[in-house]
């Protein structure tokens, strides 16, 4: 079984949050992962603070397939009524995570998923009644009316991943949502940085890295 590899830098504990193994192997979404590549990488830095710092989790991506990787990770961990804002440069791998994410709610590494620079909104229906909402507003000026977007309104209902969330005025802001901002470094490979804003997500980050921990842990146990 094809499987993929976290090599963990470092983890301080927060709370009840232990720190990780420094490398891990293991599969995870298994009728996913047997398409995974062997090289698929990630080398992951977190550091959790507590009071007026946001609890925060750095991971380093060398390739595009690491990135679709992170976002498999990640589709583990939401459902309705979460946001995910992307920010970062053009080409960055903010389309690419999403790709990503998505195939991985639909469980099909080989589905379609677009940039939707152009429609605005590429919107899915990942179970009867339940969206996701795939939005880019790179070319909508900052602070316009977002009200054709459904934006508040959709947050409630639906799964939105939205890029260029800096055209955003701050009361179209989900009360609460995970803020990921993608650098691309010297070297072409994208650090991506995970970061929890309001309390929902101040929960969801600290289980998201230690559920992937321990499963990961549990899958390698039983290979």
């Amino acid at each position: 079984m094809k499987r993929v590899t976290l090599a963990v830098a470092s983890a301080v504990a927060l709370g009840g949050v232990p720190s990780v193994a420094a490398s891990l192997h293991g599969s995870f979404r298994r009728q996913v992962a047997r398409r995974f590549c062997r090289s698929t990488r990630l080398s992951v830095g977190t550091e959790w603070a507590s009071g007026a710092t946001p609890l925060s989790w750095e991971v380093t991506c060398a390739t595009d397939e690491d990135i679709e990787s992170l976002g498999r990770c990640v589709a583990e961990f939401l459902g309705t009524a979460d946001v995910i804002l992307l920010k970062g440069d053009l080409g960055a791998g903010k389309t690419t995570f999403s790709r990503g994410l998505i195939r991985a709610k639909f469980d099909d590494e080989s589905m379609r998923v677009t940039s939707p620079s152009y429609l605005l909104d590429n919107t899915y229906e990942y179970d009867e009644g339940l969206y996701i909402h795939h939005m880019d507003l790179y070319r909508l000026p900052t602070g316009c009316d977002l009200s054709m977007l459904g934006i508040p309104g959709i947050y409630a209902s639906s799964l939105c991943l939205i890029e260029w969330p800096q055209r955003m005025s701050a009361d179209h802001l989900p009360p609460t949502y995970l803020e990921m901002d993608f650098k691309i470094n010297a070297d072409e490979s994208r650090r991506i940085s995970l970061t929890a804003r309001g309390a929902r997500w101040e929960d969801k980050l600290p289980q998201l890295v230690k559920e992937t921990q321990e499963r990961l842990a549990a899958e390698e146990e039983d290979s």
